[in-house]
């Protein structure tokens, strides 16, 4: 059974407890209309009060993306923990167990992970290779071994590593490896939106 546990600020979010876009764009139109009506003293103190009001809104946007995270939460409570092809960013934000070694095996997203750059699925992930990436990466080899990958002449190359599995390993079924591939290639993606983090499950940003 999983759970999903969060502060106050994460019960606020859930329930909608947040001004609407609509709202905050005639609160700003306003705003610009009584500057403008300001003397300078008055101005200094209104800038303040921007400031303040500014702060604010940060903390708004903060209860959105915690909003979105417990949605996400509650679409993937019901999902297999299996490995599968994933694709909208709130399934890899709640990727199976099994995967997230294989998420975190990719090599752009191991070296943002490392500069501090995500959030690396937080504790559920321990990297058992810090100094490892790529091919020197045992995640790496046990998904790609055997994996045929198209080249830029145009001919298809696999590597086949040769290499003892761990004995809690099994070799990878080929369907498998499609679905690991294929969801690293869309991880890949979303890392590079530079928005939401795909390895927070509290939706962070990148």
């Amino acid at each position: 059974m999983r759970l999903i546990s969060g502060d106050a600020d994460d019960f606020t979010s859930a329930i909608g407890c947040l001004p609407s876009k609509g709202v905050i764009r005639r609160l700003d139109r306003a705003a610009e209309r009584f500057e403008s009506l300001l003397t300078d003293n008055s101005r200094g103190f209104f800038d303040r009060t921007r400031e303040r009001t500014e702060g604010r809104r940060l903390t708004v946007d903060r209860f959105k993306r915690k909003a979105r995270a417990v949605r996400r939460a509650t679409e993937n409570l019901f999902r297999s923990d299996d490995i599968r092809l994933l694709e909208d960013i709130g399934e890899f934000q709640f990727a199976p167990s099994e995967q997230i070694r294989f998420l975190m095996a990719e090599p752009s997203v191991r070296k943002r992970y490392h500069a501090n750059r995500c959030a690396g699925y937080d504790d559920r992930y321990i990297d058992a290779e810090p100094d490892m990436t790529g091919e020197d990466h045992y995640d790496y080899r046990v998904m790609y071994n055997g994996y045929a990958r198209k080249q830029e002449n145009g001919n298809f190359e696999a590597r086949f590593y040769p290499q003892h599995l761990r004995h809690s390993d099994d070799e990878l079924d080929f369907d498998v490896q499609v679905d690991l591939i294929a969801s690293n290639e869309r991880l890949k993606w979303y890392m590079d939106q530079e928005d939401e983090d795909p390895t927070s499950r509290y939706n962070m940003v990148l």
